[in-house]
C-alpha cells in the first residue's frame, strides 16, 4: 500500500514501538508518536503528550495522518480490569471512531498470539479459534479487542491485525520485578529474557519466540504489503523451553540453574496457566515476505 503521509504510532516509546519508529524513520516516513511523557522532536518525528483515552489530543492528531500503527496496550496484570478495558478496548474504539471521521486509510492493530486456543499438538495459525473459559485480564481484553475490530471492518475500515509471539530484545536484559519472591527466583536465571517463566513446568514445553527487530519489520511489511483486513502471525522459532534457555544463556553470555518449578506456581503468582504453543508464520512469509532471524 502507498503510504506517503504521516503515520501515527501509539505505544511508540515501548519495546516494540521504539523499534517501529526507528525503522519507519530509516525508510523516510513522517512519524507522529502519542506518548505519556514529554519528548524532544527530531527530524521527521513529532511527539505529542497524551494517551488513547485523551480524545482531544487524539482527535487533533488523526486529522493529519493516513495510517495508524496501534501498539498501545495495558499488560500489567497487577492493574484492575477497568484499566485494561479503558486502554485495550475503549482506547481502540476511540482510534477506530476517529479513523472513520477523518478518513484514515489503514490501521495496523497489534494483538498477540495469547488469544489463540486450539490444540497444543499442532501448529496454530491465523484461523485457530480464540481461547474461552477463565482468562487473565490481558488475554480477555485482547480477545474483546478483536471482536471490536471485526465490527469496524464491516464499517469499511481497512484494519490489519498482527499477532506477535513471545517478543524478546536481546540487546537489553529485563528489569527486576518489584515482588521479592519473583526477584529471588530471578537471580537463578541470569537475566535471560523469559528465563523466569522458562523454569516453570516441563522443559519439553514448546514456545515460539521472536526478536523485537523482526516484529518491527513485520509490522511495517504488513502496512506496506498486507492484504485488506488481513491477519498475520509475526513469530520466529518454535523451540523447546529447555533449548531456548540454553540458547539465550549463550547469547547473553549468562547462566541459569537447571532446576524446574511446578507449573501450578504460575497460577498462584501471576494467575496464569502455562501452555504448549507452536505457531505457523507461513501466511506472513507468503504475503509479506516476512523472514525472521533464528
Amino acid at each position: 500500500m502507498d503510504v506517503k503521509n504521516k503515520i501515527l504510532v501509539t505505544g511508540g516509546t515501548g519495546m516494540i514501538g521504539s523499534y517501529v519508529v526507528k525503522n519507519l524513520l530509516e525508510k523516510n516516513y513522517q512519524v507522529v508518536v502519542l506518548t505519556r511523557r514529554k519528548k524532544i522532536n527530531k527530524k521527521n518525528l513529532n511527539y505529542f503528550k497524551g494517551d488513547i483515552s485523551d480524545m482531544r489530543t487524539l482527535s487533533g492528531l488523526m486529522k493529519n495522518v493516513s495510517v495508524v500503527i496501534h501498539l498501545a496496550a495495558c499488560s500489567d496484570l497487577t492493574l484492575p480490569l477497568p484499566e485494561f478495558n479503558k486502554i485495550n478496548i475503549q482506547g481502540t474504539k476511540n482510534i477506530l471512531d476517529l479513523a472513520i471521521k477523518n478518513g484514515v486509510k489503514l490501521i495496523i492493530n497489534t494483538s498477540s498470539t495469547v488469544v489463540f486456543g486450539g490444540s497444543p499438538l499442532v501448529e496454530k495459525n491465523e484461523k485457530t479459534v480464540f481461547k474461552n473459559g477463565v482468562l487473565d485480564k490481558y488475554t480477555e481484553t485482547k480477545i474483546k479487542n478483536l471482536f471490536l475490530i471485526n465490527e469496524y471492518r464491516n464499517k469499511n475500515l481497512n484494519i490489519i491485525n498482527v499477532y506477535p509471539t513471545a517478543v524478546i530484545d536481546i540487546n537489553k536484559k529485563p528489569k527486576l520485578n518489584s515482588q521479592k519472591i519473583i526477584n529471588l527466583i530471578w537471580k537463578i536465571t541470569g537475566g535471560i529474557p523469559g528465563g523466569l517463566m522458562g523454569l516453570f513446568g516441563s522443559g519439553k514445553r514448546w514456545i515460539n519466540y521472536v526478536l523485537v527487530e523482526d516484529v518491527s519489520k513485520g509490522i511495517i511489511l504488513a502496512m506496506e504489503k498486507g492484504r485488506k483486513n488481513g491477519d498475520y502471525i509475526l513469530g520466529g522459532e518454535n523451540i523447546l523451553i529447555k533449548d531456548y534457555l540454553k540458547k539465550m544463556a549463550k547469547i547473553f553470555k549468562s547462566y541459569y540453574f537447571p532446576i524446574r518449578f511446578p507449573s501450578w506456581m504460575t497460577k498462584v503468582i501471576w494467575k496464569i496457566s502455562l501452555e504448549d504453543n507452536r505457531f505457523s508464520i507461513l501466511r506472513a512469509k507468503k504475503e509479506l515476505n516476512y523472514f525472521p532471524k533464528k
